[in-house]
């Protein structure tokens, strides 16, 4: 039997992953928005 066929693997690749996925989107949104911040703020301090 493998692991995607058994009630753990069904519940992982049904559930858990797409959490998982969601929440490594939402680390990297909040990121690419910290990130957009900081620029934004070293080219206010340049001026």
């Amino acid at each position: 039997m493998q692991f995607h066929e058994t009630v753990y693997g069904k519940r992982f690749f049904e559930v858990q992953l797409p959490k998982l996925t969601a929440a490594i989107n939402r680390l990297a949104e909040a990121i690419e928005h910290q990130n957009q911040q900081d620029e934004n703020s070293s080219k206010e301090n340049e001026k």
